[in-house]
């Protein structure tokens, strides 16, 4: 049966046809950066993983850019949702830093909650999906084999491994 199957390739993120092999590109240009904007004009550094939120919303995770964004697959808009784009560092709350973000993946047991591996600073960290609100479940030790499992079972859409 055909579907379409979403990937990114480090700063665009696409859909493929599995009936006709047809490849399209939902959001991103042909290099990096960080820009709001519709389609093509949209800018990240790099796509460490991506979430389909409903059928047309997809969070991104810019680890490049150390935030979160969103791509509306209907009009193409991208925005940033969570972090400042383009500046590291290490904050909760509603204006969240995060520094090298790795996974959004959902919480099986917290239906409003995300769950987001803050790779740099060595933390797993939660964000309500109703008000935007992130707080830090657990920072770990980055030589503690708990962190490694941690990465192992988070990045089941992405391609980088961490070093």
């Amino acid at each position: 049966m055909p579907g379409t199957i979403l990937y990114s390739e480090y700063y665009s993120v696409w859909t493929i046809s599995t009936g006709e092999l047809k490849r399209s590109k939902i959001a991103g240009p042909d290099s990096e950066g960080y820009k709001e904007g519709y389609f093509g004009e949209a800018k990240f550094k790099w796509i460490a993983s991506f979430f389909q939120l409903n059928l047309t919303t997809l969070l991104v995770m810019d680890s490049g850019n150390h935030c979160l964004c969103f791509i509306v697959r209907i009009s193409g808009r991208t925005s940033r949702l969570q972090g400042m784009c383009g500046i590291s560092g290490f904050q909760n709350g509603l204006d969240a830093r995060f520094h090298n973000p790795y996974t959004v993946i959902l919480d099986t047991m917290e239906e409003n909650q995300l769950l987001l591996l803050d790779n740099e600073n060595a933390c797993l960290r939660s964000m309500n999906r109703i008000n935007l609100r992130v707080s830090t479940l657990k920072i770990f030790d980055p030589s503690d084999k708990e962190y490694s499992n941690m990465i192992q079972l988070t990045n089941g859409n992405s391609r980088r491994r961490h070093h």
